[in-house]
């Protein structure tokens, strides 16, 4: 089974209320995203955007306080990064390590390329969008033509790559598999230790998930690298084999 297999009950942030946050939406509503919350510096703008897919209209400065509820994350804002990798690890912290996917249309960039490196999260860049977006001002009506174009074609792109990427349904299981060992048996510990303060239970927790955080570090960089090996998809199946994936046992 792959992650999305479709955009039923998933939700999108759209920061950036433009040209291209627009043709993105629309792409996204058509995929069938079930709903949407546009952030934008100018409010009003992210009203008048928000109405028009039946989506929510988000402040900029409120923008973090709507980040754990969207499963994937479109940038298209001007002004450069708004968000770095040190945000979306206090995100997946949030979001209890469900995945969350990051798209950025804006150039300069909204997303830090150091997100990719944070366990299930996956940053995808659009970089052919920056001859559209740096063209004159003049030819503003023609080149939003071409950009939502563009945008709706490397957003077509992005979902048959998502589609191929048979680690990510992997590397959710096997993280989800993982905890749900160290839950059981910190439980179990936790039960027979009498006299325990709340610390030194949260000091158990913490050392339990960072063990087990520093043992999935390496398979999970691996295997999120699909042009890692040549053997990637071999390499997935010996694992979900190996572990009991996706079965039973």
């Amino acid at each position: 089974a792959k992650i999305f297999e479709t955009l039923d009950n998933r939700s999108v942030l759209l920061i950036g209320a433009g040209e291209i946050g627009e043709a993105a939406a629309r792409s996204f509503v058509g995929a069938g995203a079930t709903s949407v919350m546009v952030a934008n510096r100018t409010f009003e703008t992210a009203v008048e955007l928000a109405r028009a897919f039946g989506g929510t209209p988000v402040p900029l400065e409120r923008m973090r306080m709507y980040l754990p509820l969207a499963d994937l994350v479109v940038g298209s804002a001007g002004g450069g990064q708004l968000l770095d990798r040190g945000d979306v690890r206090a995100l997946m912290k949030e979001r209890k390590n469900r995945p969350v996917f990051f798209i950025d249309l804006a150039v300069p960039r909204n997303f830090d390329p150091a997100i990719n490196d944070v366990d299930n999260a996956y940053l995808y860049d659009i970089d052919d969008l920056e001859s559209v977006v740096s063209e004159n001002l003049g030819e503003r009506q023609r080149e939003a033509i071409r950009g939502e174009a563009i945008v709706e074609q490397e957003v077509d792109r992005f979902w048959r790559w998502m589609e191929q990427l048979e680690a990510v349904p992997t590397i959710v299981e096997l993280r989800d598999l993982a905890e749900r060992i160290r839950r059981e048996e910190v439980e179990r510990t936790l039960a027979r230790l009498h006299g325990l303060s709340d610390g030194d239970r949260e000091t158990i927790e913490h050392m339990t998930k960072s063990i087990l955080n520093k043992f999935l570090h390496r398979p999970t960089a691996v295997l999120k690298d699909e042009h890692a090996a040549e053997d990637h998809v071999h390499l997935v199946a010996a694992l979900r084999d190996l572990f009991g994936l996706g079965s039973d046992k």
